[in-house]
């Protein structure tokens, strides 16, 4: 299994090849499990993805067969150390190492994607984004990924970040919901 973040905010278009941050499974933390900041750095925020659960085997799926390959879907949270990437990224750097930690990236519980699924509103603490089109975002991104890599069942695929980055310290309390649905309540530790 693996999880795909594209490097996009929601409003932003999709470019070929994505840029896209692959995130380890052993980075992956459950919904359930309390989510530790690790000590490597002092600032760290929290970036929320809209989040696909793969349900088949693919490689280059078309956009309009694409939705075949997802069932399930969640906002996902990843945290990011920011004084560490603002570092490589100074210096032309692979920004892959702040990928890899343990609870680097915590999805939501699952739901199963709404027979109209059109509009998703996505709701973090106390801020609320839209997602329009929400089917065309998500087969839009499984299509385009699936040019460059297979995909297998389990793996995880997030088209865009939903919300803006939080800024996160031990003891912060996040709720996050998906459509009627919370998917994800948490304390940072």
């Amino acid at each position: 299994m693996k999880a795909i973040a594209f490097d996009r905010d929601l409003s932003a278009p999709l470019l070929l090849p994505p840029e896209v941050t692959l995130i380890s499974d052993s980075a992956i933390t459950g919904p359930s499990r309390p989510v530790f900041i690790p000590d490597f750095d002092a600032q760290w925020v929290a970036e929320f993805y809209l989040a696909l659960k793969i349900s088949r085997l693919g490689k280059d799926i078309s956009p309009k067969f694409a939705p075949r390959y997802f069932d399930r879907f969640t906002v996902a949270m990843r945290l990011v150390p920011v004084g560490i990437l603002g570092d490589l990224r100074e210096a032309r750097r692979p920004e892959s190492a702040v990928s890899m930690f343990d609870n680097a990236l915590t999805p939501g519980s699952w739901q199963e994607i709404p027979e109209n699924a059109d509009t998703l509103t996505v709701s973090v603490n106390d801020v609320t984004a839209t997602v329009e089109s929400f089917g065309c975002l998500a087969a839009e991104a499984v299509s385009a990924i699936s040019r460059y890599a297979t995909l297998k069942t389990g793996d995880i695929i997030m088209p865009c970040r939903v919300t803006p980055s939080l800024n996160i310290v031990r003891g912060f309390e996040i709720r996050v919901s998906a459509g009627d649905a919370e998917c994800l309540s948490l304390k940072i530790h």
